[in-house]
């Protein structure tokens, strides 16, 4: 006999109530702290375990236990998916268009399970994915996808999307298990997914990827970090650009980075205002810079009286203007590449116009670099926000040599190497 909702069930449930059950399908599988600290906040200790027994009572979840967790993983049971269902009025069958079959719109619960092996992965997934949900609800429209409901981009197989108006974040939770081989069979996915068809058909939107390093012990992130920016430079280095994106890095920091890209705040970098008023550097973006080598860059400098490009200690002050603060790969990729952009851009321009690269601080990117075989990079600079400041302009930049020794500079002519430190 097939198992149906039961009238009592539907009549207790509070708007809260089906927001949850409809949250652990969505995630495939939720937890005690989730739900309390996503759905009933608000409400008294002890109210979400109280609620939660209720539900079971009702026999609406499975409880499935694994390794080193306080809290189980909680699934909807087969009459959980029945009343959300039926809460929710979603068909028992619907009709592809296409082919004129019958397919069903709601998993069965047999179909959400897991192997307990995956759970701390999957929970990790969904408070990841909650947390950015929570940023940006009543904000953007916005949906989001688990592996499991993922029709769209299968080449891909990220284990989580956001799909936004302006670009689709592809979310990968990192546990710190997958080694090279896998980091790298992982990316051969996306290339293959970048260069298939449905990835010009079904979605001509920006793709971010969002790649969360978790279950990490002290002191290991930047290890993790270099090898999956390693993964990365021996595979699908190449395709980063405007349209494709990657950040690396603890979740927290990946959800308030998911939430500019959401809400993009717009205008041109903060720093630009006191490179303006402390030393009188004037921003734009020529055309004829995109129309050469097909990427745009914030073009920076000095004026004379004329209204020239100032000269200084025999060098024209003048440069391309990057972003790195939040270590988007795409930006790293431009930098490195810079030299043969820069060989393009020249005849055009008619003179030398340096790559000046605002990063987070020295030891990021040296590493960053020195991960992707890289240092001494010819005609690129480096300066922080907090060097700007504190130092005089030509001091505040540095450049790294191949052995990985810092530099600054004692003049605008940014010719005379002073050695700083060993990175």
């Amino acid at each position: 006999m097939p198992i149906k909702a039961r009238p009592e069930t539907l009549a207790m449930m509070t708007a809260a109530d089906k927001e949850v059950l409809m949250a652990i399908y969505r995630h495939r599988c939720l937890n005690e702290p989730l739900i309390h600290e996503y759905f009933y906040s608000d409400e008294p200790d002890g109210f979400t375990l109280s609620r939660l027994r209720e539900f079971n009572s009702h026999d609406l979840l499975d409880f499935v236990e694994y390794r080193d967790s306080e809290y189980p993983a909680i699934f909807l049971s087969a009459r959980g998916i029945q009343t959300l269902r039926e809460l929710y009025q979603i068909p028992v069958h619907t009709v592809d268009e296409e082919t004129g079959k019958k397919k069903r719109p709601i998993c069965r619960a047999s179909d959400l399970k897991m192997p307990e092996v995956l759970l701390n992965h999957q929970i990790h997934l969904s408070a990841f994915a909650l947390a950015i949900e929570a940023r940006i609800k009543g904000k953007v429209s916005y949906e989001y996808q688990d592996n499991k409901f993922i029709d769209s981009c299968t080449y891909a197989q990220p284990d989580g999307i956001f799909i936004l108006p302006n670009c689709d974040l592809f979310l990968e939770m990192d546990m710190a298990h997958e080694r090279q081989a896998d980091l790298r069979a992982k990316w051969a996915h996306y290339r293959n997914y970048l260069s298939a068809r449905e990835r010009y058909l079904g979605r001509p939107k920006k793709i971010v990827v969002l790649f969360a390093t978790e279950n990490i012990k002290k002191g290991g992130i930047a290890t993790r970090r270099k090898s999956v920016m390693t993964s990365l430079s021996k595979t699908i280095f190449d395709l980063f650009n405007e349209d494709f994106e990657c950040y690396i890095g603890p979740g927290e920091e990946l959800v308030d980075i998911a939430a500019d890209l959401a809400m993009p705040a717009g205008g041109d970098l903060p720093i630009t205002g006191f490179l303006t008023s402390e030393y009188g550097f004037k921003f734009s973006r020529p055309n004829i810079v995109p129309d050469v080598c097909g990427e745009s860059y914030l073009y920076m400098r000095k004026l004379n009286k004329s209204g020239g490009v100032l000269s200084q200690d025999g060098r024209l002050q003048n440069f391309f203007l990057e972003d790195y603060t939040k270590r988007p790969i795409s930006v790293l990729k431009r930098a490195i590449s810079f030299p043969h952009t820069s060989s393009i851009l020249r005849p055009a321009l008619k003179r030398e116009v340096p790559l000046l690269l605002l990063v987070p601080d020295e030891k990021s990117i040296y590493q960053d670099l020195a991960s992707v075989d890289s240092l001494g990079t010819p005609g690129v600079y480096f300066t922080t926000g907090e060097r700007l400041k504190e130092k005089p302009f030509p001091e505040a930049l540095f450049r790294f040599d191949q052995l990985g020794k810092m530099y600054h500079f004692d003049d605008f002519s940014l010719k005379n190497d002073i050695f700083e430190k060993m990175r």
